[in-house]
């Protein structure tokens, strides 16, 4: 018979002190961490607040001419504030541009659509879609790889600058970090709706296009019959592409065909910190204050921002009319399922659903 069998449990003195203390321990524990989160260093969960209320708030994507160089300042504060924000929503809280990034947050992030030109410091991020062949032009001029922006053909700027220029991925972690340190950053985005459509008449629209070919087989309905798909495939309506863009789901990379990527799967604007966001609503304003402020371009005639009348394929997608034309027929839910794929493109770069189209569904970014 074992000694301590059937014998009551009888609690040792000498384990009250020691259980006193782990109490204590672990309490204080808690009180430490409640006390760090609420006094964390940068305090952006309560002090980034948007500036809202800013008055050159109405610059943000009008074309009105009349906005200087503070003024310009005032709305690139606004449209960082409204990052800031919506980041610290989606799980980044620390304000915009300041965060520090360490190897394994580089590991994760996407960045083989930043170019990077190391004899000018500068690294522009490339969106389709959102004037990215007009700057893939000013940085060749910029850097003497061409005679000036006019003088290369469309079809060849895009294999160009992926012979003069590196992507920021092909870095190594440190070269990564100081030129995300050094270098000046600009992007420029555009209303996701237009875009789309920017997408569509340009890559899928046209029957000669190679990209109908490519992707009108993924498009289509993939239970159509392949015989019949054959001679089917010549006519992707803009109703099938948005479907096709509602059935794919959303991926933590940017998708095969960057035309239709989320622009900030792209670009990671939570992560790095751009020191330009520039807008196609108002392409030409800030396309100055670019060319001026950040690549320092001063009376060169080799070197200007092409306007809407001399781009290659121009689709008038920013059209009121032609949005209408072919959203219009779209019904709410398909136009809501959309904004639900775009939604972070949306709140990021502070976008709506034009009320002109569907006044009944809101797209607040709160």
């Amino acid at each position: 018979m074992w000694p301590f069998v059937n014998r009551p449990f009888v609690d040792m003195p000498e384990s009250r002190p020691l259980s006193r203390k782990l109490g204590f321990f672990l309490f204080l524990n808690f009180v430490c961490c409640i006390y760090i989160y609420f006094n964390l260093t940068d305090n952006t969960w309560k002090s980034v607040t948007p500036r809202i209320k800013n008055v050159y708030a109405q610059y943000d994507q009008s074309k009105k001419a009349d906005c200087d160089y503070d003024c310009q300042i005032q709305v690139q504060q606004f449209r960082k504030d409204t990052l800031t924000t919506q980041c610290a929503e989606m799980g980044h809280h620390l304000p915009y541009g300041k965060k520090g990034l360490n190897g394994y947050e580089i590991r994760r992030l996407h960045l083989n659509h930043i170019y990077v030109m190391d004899d000018l410091k500068i690294m522009y991020c490339s969106i389709p879609k959102a004037g990215s062949s007009n700057w893939k032009r000013i940085l060749l001029a910029l850097n003497g790889s061409i005679r000036s922006v006019d003088s290369i053909h469309q079809y060849k700027i895009h294999s160009t600058i992926n012979r003069k220029a590196k992507l920021l991925g092909s870095f190594r972690f440190a070269e990564i970090i100081k030129r995300l340190r050094d270098y000046k950053k600009f992007v420029f985005v555009r209303h996701p709706l237009t875009r789309l459509l920017s997408a569509y008449r340009n890559k899928l629209e046209r029957k000669s296009s190679p990209f109908l070919k490519e992707f009108g087989r993924k498009i289509k309905a993939p239970w159509f019959p392949k015989m019949w798909r054959e001679s089917y495939l010549n006519n992707v309506t803009f109703a099938e592409f948005v479907d096709y863009l509602q059935r794919r789901k959303a991926s933590p990379r940017p998708g095969p065909e960057e035309h239709w990527s989320e622009m900030f799967r792209l670009c990671e604007p939570c992560s790095v910190g751009y020191d330009f966001i520039g807008k196609m609503e108002t392409a030409n304003r800030d396309a100055d204050f670019v060319l001026d402020r950040i690549l320092n371009v001063t009376d060169d005639s080799r070197v200007f921002f092409m306007n809407e009348s001399s781009v290659y394929h121009l689709t008038g997608s920013s059209n009121v009319n032609t949005v209408k034309k072919f959203y219009g027929n779209l019904s709410q839910k398909t136009i809501k399922g959309l904004y639900e794929r775009y939604k972070p493109d949306f709140r990021l770069f502070g976008y709506k659903i034009p009320g002109y189209l569907k006044p009944n569904i809101t797209a607040n970014p709160r």
